[in-house]
């Protein structure tokens, strides 16, 4: 047993300093196996792995205070919720907590959990937890030196971190180093009213802090220490290298998870559409069924839109009426009045805009226009189970309620100012009235919509026979109609800045450049609004209504639309080459723009409803090829989710990543599948370009799949050959460090061993310095720094039951 200073007390601060020095590593080494130490780390070890969020580190005190004290750290557990920012800090980012809080340490204790990229993944790594323990270990006694001596805790913190300071404010920074130099140069405690300029010039003058730079060890030592840091900087390098290489094996692994899910859908079918077969009973009955699930599904949407329009214009009509009351607005009230006339209309073009097109299943496959809100049909109910269950939408009447925004604008106009208390009561009274009534019908609405989607969602599996071949590209038209939609007014709204641009430059300021960028953004929505993305499908944005077959006699029905008229020529027709014209711009986007787009929204938005019902839901083969479509579409979805720190494997512009293991001096190649969008993504989307699919398989959509998934499983055997070198290659670094745990003490080499010479007299002149005032103020001699050292013997306690 060596005599451990950590144990002792009533020794001087360069007494237990020396003894110190004699064994340290034995002595942390000692301190690292009392029995309170060993269970807090065992603790750790064994916690931190099952830890899967943030909050689950945050509410163990325990670990959070083992965590804490391995970066000296231990007042921050009473400040929880700065903790969690601090460890969330992305240190990339300026503005992050940990950079802006001055002490380094904060900005150390993000860096090693690196949860802003890593996650907790940090805590699943062998060597992390190993290293946070060596440095909770250490951190432990040096705070069972200073509980018997401060001095010697201060001592110890400052040959740690004095051979990394590079100028005068990172001492005045760190509040040991500025105590320790100040107190060990004999400066008064009084600069610290002196400008921090005019502190470092007074260190500066009296330190060399070159000097404090360079370790002064032997050479065996210090081959020793390089190789365990090129170990260490190896296992950095390999951790990034298995995460980049697992990231890529993950995505991998989703889009083979799809296909294979896909390849299950289509294997399935024969026996599920068997009329023979498991839902013989089903069958007939969902036929029967679907036409008229999809007429409700799209009479409600229709209705539920309107109303959430119409209730936001009555809600707006009760503000006026409130606004009129008011003798301060006297002035308004005409313009209230226009105000509140075109919210009558709006409310009127709402209602009459909740349409639907039903096909009856008549021979000229054109569909019928109905609303729900009209009053004109019966309650619509349908079985879609062959045990009898059935659903029902209620129709709705909102004639009265029309009557009654006709009567509230009739007393409003009428209103001659805000002393006219009849009319704006009249007009209060029947707006309220009919808004409650309008928030009856709405939850009547909501109500149906829920109880449909209910019923859908309770039958397991749609097994009916739809017509695929039609129903597919008629859906795929609806959502490329609205993908194209949403470019066009990303679009527009650059032409709005244009625009807004043109008009605050002077009368006669050169507006060419405005031009040429007005012109191109017009030719990119022509050829959005003109072009579907998939050759062979309609085009909804720029033609007529389209009827797809659904089964039977029955038809599905998506409205067109003719943006070139109503969006592109506008736009085209004018420019922004004077302030004038730019204005006129702005008022065709904020018109006729605004409202050719709009409906087409609008209208998309729920044909969209009803089609993505048909072929994802209510026809087996649709909602696979539907799938099979997504992943296609979705690929660069998940090829950019590869990334880890700025690399990817799958991407087409990362090179193959390459680094040396300087502990074996093995060079090793990860090889970036950077064909892979190419290859595989070439095969998955000729495969989508042949749907619908088709019993037969006659284009050859089906057996794409198999070529597909004999290309993904190539590159991954690829990728988890690469990761199983480099994790072999980790395993040997992990072992290289593990034995060097074993046979150095817990990997605590001597920390202050790295000490330069300057440093070493440094320090002992500060503990000599220290011992001199303690000593001084016991027996009344004044301050330590104008005495002498006192020889002071002193009886030395030893404590190894720790």
């Amino acid at each position: 047993m060596v005599a451990n200073v950590a144990f002792m007390s009533g020794v001087s601060a360069a007494l237990s300093f020396q003894m110190l020095q004699k064994n340290t590593s034995q002595q942390i080494t000692q301190f690292g196996q009392t029995a309170q130490i060993m269970r807090e780390v065992d603790y750790f070890k064994k916690k931190a792995g099952s830890l899967t969020s943030m909050d689950d580190l945050i509410k163990d005190r325990r670990l959070m205070n083992f965590a804490l004290s391995a970066f000296s750290l231990e007042g921050e557990a009473q400040y929880p919720a700065r903790l969690r920012k601090v460890l969330e800090s992305d240190l990339e980012d300026n503005a992050s907590l940990a950079n802006r809080l001055s002490d380094n340490r904060y900005r150390e204790i993000a860096a090693a959990f690196d949860y802003a990229k890593s996650g907790m993944d940090k805590l699943q790594d062998a060597s992390f937890l190993e290293e946070l323990s060596q440095k909770y270990v250490l951190n432990e006694f040096e705070k069972a030196l200073g509980n018997n001596n401060p001095a010697l805790r201060e001592a110890t913190y400052f040959l740690r971190n004095i051979g990394n300071v590079t100028s005068p404010y990172e001492i005045l920074g760190d509040s040991v180093l500025r105590s320790v130099v100040t107190f060990t140069l004999n400066l008064p405690s009084q600069i610290a009213v002196q400008s921090v300029e005019s502190q470092a010039r007074l260190i500066e003058g009296r330190l060399d802090l070159d000097k404090f730079k360079g370790a002064e060890s032997t050479s065996a030592a210090a081959s020793t220490s390089l190789r365990l840091e090129d170990a260490r900087n190896d296992q950095t390098l390999l951790y990034n290298g298995v995460q980049l290489s697992k990231q890529a094996i993950a995505q991998v692994d989703k889009i083979q998870e799809q296909l294979e899910l896909i390849r299950a859908g289509y294997g399935a079918l024969d026996a599920v559409q068997d009329p023979a077969g498991e839902f013989q009973a089903e069958i007939p009955v969902q036929e029967a069924a679907i036409p008229e699930l999809v007429r409700q599904n799209g009479l409600l949407s229709a209705a539920n839109e309107s109303l959430g329009r119409i209730n936001g214009y009555v809600s707006r009509m009760n503000t006026l009426v409130g606004l009129a009351n008011d003798p301060a607005n006297e002035s308004k009230l005409d313009s209230y009045k226009t105000e509140f006339a075109e919210l009558r209309d709006k409310i009127n073009t709402a209602y009459g805009e909740a349409t639907y097109s039903y096909d009856d299943g008549d021979a000229d496959a054109v569909g019928t226009q109905e609303n729900l809100l009209d009053g004109t049909l019966a309650n619509l109910s349908v079985q879609y189970k062959s045990t009898g269950e059935t659903t029902t939408t209620r129709s709705q009447d909102l004639t009265g309620f029309l009557a009654d925004i006709d009567a509230a604008n009739a007393s409003f106009q009428a209103v001659t100012g805000s002393g006219d208390a009849g009319n704006l009561a009249t007009a209060g009274g029947i707006v309220t009235s009919s808004a409650t009534g309008l928030a009856t019908i709405r939850k009547e609405v909501t109500a149906d919509r829920k109880a449909l989607t209910e019923a859908i969602d309770s039958i397991p599996q749609f097994a009916a026979t739809l017509n695929s071949a039609s129903l597919y590209p008629g859906a795929e038209a609806v959502r490329d109609a609205g993908s194209r939609l949403g470019e066009v007014n990303l679009l527009l709204g650059e032409l709005r800045g244009l625009a807004v641009q043109s008009t605050a430059l002077a009368a006669g300021a050169d507006r060419s450049a405005l031009q040429t960028q007005y012109d191109e953004i017009v030719g990119k929505i022509g050829t959005l609004i003109s072009d579907p993305r998939t050759p062979g499908l309609d085009n909804l944005l720029a033609g007529g209504n389209q009827s797809y077959k659904l089964l039977n006699d029955f038809n599905i029905e998506a409205r067109g639309r003719d943006l070139v008229t109503s969006v592109l020529d506008e736009l085209t027709g004018r420019d922004i080459s004077s302030f004038a014209n730019a204005q006129d711009v702005l008022g065709a986007l904020d018109n006729q723009v605004a409202t050719a787009t709009g409906t087409a929204f609008r209208e998309i938005s729920i044909d969209a409803s009803s089609f993505n019902l048909a072929s994802e839901k209510l026809d087996p083969r649709a909602a696979v090829d539907s799938a099979y479509r997504k992943l296609s579409n979705d690929l660069n979805l998940y090829v950019n989710a590869a990334a880890v720190d700025g690399r990817n494997l799958l991407s087409a512009t990362q090179d193959d990543v390459k680094y040396r293991v300087e502990s074996s001096g093995r060079l090793l190649t990860v090889d970036a599948i950077s064909d892979f969008t190419t290859n595989f993504g070439g095969i998955l989307s000729g495969g989508a370009d042949g749907l619908p699919s088709d019993g037969g398989d006659s284009t050859g959509a089906i057996a794409a799949l198999d070529e597909a998934m004999f290309s993904l499983g190539r590159v991954r055997d690829k990728l988890n050959s690469d990761l199983r070198t480099q994790q072999m290659e980790k395993s040997i670094v992990d072992a290289t460090l593990a034995q060097s745990v074993a046979t150095e003490s817990p990997g605590l080499t001597d920390p202050y061993a790295g000490s330069s010479k300057f440093a070493m007299e440094f320090i002992g002149k500060f503990l000599a310095m220290k011992d001199a005032e303690s000593a001084g103020s016991q027996l009344g001699l004044g301050s330590g720094r104008d005495a002498y050292l006192l020889n002071l013997v002193q009886p030395i306690n030893f404590n190894f039951n720790v």
